[in-house]
């Protein structure tokens, strides 16, 4: 189970080569990468570009960049928030924190903090984000909600980075310019402990697994365990040099260490400590400079940001396959021509055993990473690559290949775009797919897009691919989607066009609930949990879907996934983890949590609180009932006697109401 660099995407061409790729410092015009962000709901990964200025937009599933943002001068590091699935990345030379919608790739707010911000970090549980300011010895929090700062903590001096225990619900700072670590609660917002750690405490991450922030202490070359109960170092080891920015994987248990170790290091890498036995298990080479790390909960991935080297490591677990590439070279040509598919395959347990299907007549699988085939018939193919190893373990990859005949080839005579028609709110997207026809059947996998708009009111992204995205603009009207496929010299418009309605009127998703907010269960107990969503202006249609998820997979599972309701049921082990559901409305998308937490104290759960009325008031109604025909029978058995004038009860005055410390709304 040893993390391994599967692939590497260089930033500055959109360029991915497997394995490993140590690009030379700052060559050609950089951009360095400095902070790296998962946004779960997307399926993306947000890299911020010190000098470039703006955020690189990249796709987990193809690990190519999708967008690019521009944002504030020099950003550092970001912050996900998975309630109104927004990034929140810190401009550091611009003492600003710019607000990035994921449904529509804009900054949508953009907020002034303190002197130098240098690091973020969300609190789902507050729906705030802590922002360390450097300069300015504070830390700002602002309100996901409403985008503004709603408190100022001072720190220790020169705060750097800072992790949330969502156990405790603190916030843990490392103050480098005074070598301790601040812990500030999020329900009052003031500091409730300072922990003397190494020299210089550059990165932090909550392990919960443990109960313990992990702290790196650049100048002392160490790591120190704190422990999240006592606010005590339990224990610091040596780990390398200069000890950066730290991340912790919960699949494996494992904390990684980034090791800038200085701008002329020959060797950049990344340290994986053990978290049972805390020691150094395996040692990552990655690009120059590694700055910070994200986890991708979905596959267990972690994206690694070289800001020297301008690239981006993509960093596999070990425990499974992964094909980082297949093609066919060339992917074009005649029968009796031939191709070569070639793999790159990594991880897995044991040997790695390959199977291709969907290959052209003349061709048959073969045990190997690569081999040459000689079509014997034309054709447009689609080859699928199965790898699998010891353990039965699987990946799959697929290539195109066109197989034509001398001479002459298909040609395309029409495309057609779905959806054909579309009704938007102002500023709201859809997808688009164009699907080409060819003289004798599919067109093959070379053909050429290019996408337009007739009337200005929105925009497509890219403008070319098989796939575009529309997005609206504020005005309403009708707008046209044209696209030209093209291919061996042909070329076919749509016809007719795809229609783009925008109408102030479209139901716009603004929010979703989740009941019940919190519980707290035994090991192995259950619980139900109902979302319903809420549309800006109208009531939401009936096409809303929810899909549901845990944050921590080892501590439950929730079952069905997808519906307006589920069930979650607790493992064996105790923690505390989110039950997370999202409801998406054509391309808008509303987040909710609800807090779970698994204690051996705890009872099993209950039905949905929203069934809990219902059922104590049939209680109540059947205990009246009883006391009424008990006071009946009473009053036929003995006949009332005459009143007696009840004693006046002793007047008291009301409790003089004592002022509550103020506490920040909880999320909607």
């Amino acid at each position: 189970m040893v993390p391994y660099v599967m692939s590497t995407l260089v930033l500055q061409n959109n360029t991915l080569v497997p394995g490993n790729f140590f690009a030379s410092t700052n060559s050609g015009n950089p951009i360095e990468p400095w902070g790296v962000a998962f946004d779960s709901a997307t399926d993306q990964v947000f890299v911020a570009n010190y000098y470039g200025g703006n955020v690189s937009i990249v796709s987990a599933v193809t690990n190519k960049i999708v967008a690019w943002v521009p944002v504030g001068y020099q950003p550092l590091y970001l912050a996900y928030d998975g309630a109104d699935h927004e990034v929140f990345v810190i401009n550091g030379g611009a003492n600003t924190v710019s607000v990035i919608s994921d449904s529509t790739d804009t900054v949508v707010a953009t907020v002034s903090v303190g002197s130098a911000p240098i690091d973020i970090v969300y609190d789902p549980a507050q729906n705030e984000m802590f922002v360390a300011n450097s300069a300015s010895n504070s830390v700002s929090v602002i309100s996901t909600t409403s985008n503004t700062v709603v408190a100022t903590i001072p720190v220790g001096a020169a705060p750097d980075a800072m992790t949330y225990d969502s156990t405790k619900g603190e916030v843990f700072v490392g103050n480098e310019g005074s070598y301790t670590v601040s812990v500030i609660s999020d329900s009052s917002n003031t500091v409730v402990a300072t922990v003397n750690t190494g020299s210089g405490p550059d990165g932090l991450a909550y392990a919960p697994s443990l109960g313990e922030i992990i702290v790196a202490n650049s100048n002392a070359g160490t790591v120190s365990f704190v422990s999240d109960a006592t606010n005590s170092v339990l224990r610091s080891i040596y780990v390398h040099d200069q000890p950066g920015r730290v991340l912790w994987d919960p699949y494996l248990g494992d904390a990684l260490v980034a090791d800038p170790g200085g701008l002329t290091a020959p060797n950049y890498n990344v340290s994986v400590l053990d978290g049972a036995s805390q020691t150094v298990t395996s040692v990552l080479s990655v690009g120059a400079l590694p700055s910070s790390m994200a986890y991708d909960p979905q596959s267990g991935a972690i994206y690694v940001a070289d800001l020297n080297g301008q690239v981006l490591s993509i960093v596999g677990n070990g425990t499974l396959p992964t094909i980082s590439a297949f093609n066919a070279v060339p992917s074009s040509i005649v029968v009796g021509g031939t191709t070569t598919f070639t793999t790159s395959a990594l991880g897995g347990i044991g040997g790695l055993t390959y199977r291709y299907t969907g290959l052209p007549v003349g061709c048959s699988s073969t045990n190997s990473a690569s081999f040459t085939c000689t079509p014997a018939a034309p054709g447009t193919f689609t080859v699928r690559l199965y790898v699998n190893d010891s353990q039965g373990d699987s990946a799959n990859l697929t290539t195109g290949l066109t197989v034509i005949v001398a001479g002459g080839g298909p040609t395309v005579v029409s495309v057609t775009i779905s959806p054909s028609t579309d009704t938007l709110a102002p500023g709201s997207s859809t997808t688009l797919l164009a699907t080409p026809t060819c003289t004798g059947g599919s067109c093959p996998s070379g053909t050429a897009y290019q996408w337009s708009v007739t009337n200005g009111l929105g925009t497509v992204v890219p403008t070319t691919g098989a796939n575009a995205k529309f997005t609206a603009g504020q005005s309403p009207g009708t707008d046209y989607v044209f696209v030209n496929a093209s291919f061996g010299g042909s070329t076919a418009q749509s016809n007719p066009p795809a229609s783009m309605d925008i109408s102030t009127s479209a139901p716009t998703l603004a929010s979703v609930s989740l009941t019940p907010g919190s519980v707290t269960l035994g090991p192995g107990a259950t619980q139900a949990f109902r979302a319903s969503a809420s549309c800006a202006g109208t009531s939401c249609p009936s096409g809303v879907a929810f899909t549901w998820s845990v944050s921590v997979s080892s501590l439950g599972t929730v079952s069905p996934s997808a519906g307006s309701t589920t069930t979650f049921t607790a493992g064996s082990s105790t923690g505390t983890l989110l039950v997370q559901v999202v409801a998406t409305l054509n391309t808008q998308r509303a987040w909710a949590n609800a807090t779970v937490t698994i204690s051996s104290s705890g009872a099993a759960g209950p039905g949905l609180s929203g069934d809990v009325p219902y059922i104590v008031g049939a209680g109540i109604v059947v205990a009246l009932a009883v006391v009424l025909l008990f006071l009946l029978l009473r009053r036929r058995a003995h006949p009332p006697r005459a009143a007696t004038p009840p004693t006046a009860p002793a007047w008291a005055a009301p409790p003089t109401p004592v002022p509550q410390p103020w506490s920040p709304p909880p999320p909607p």
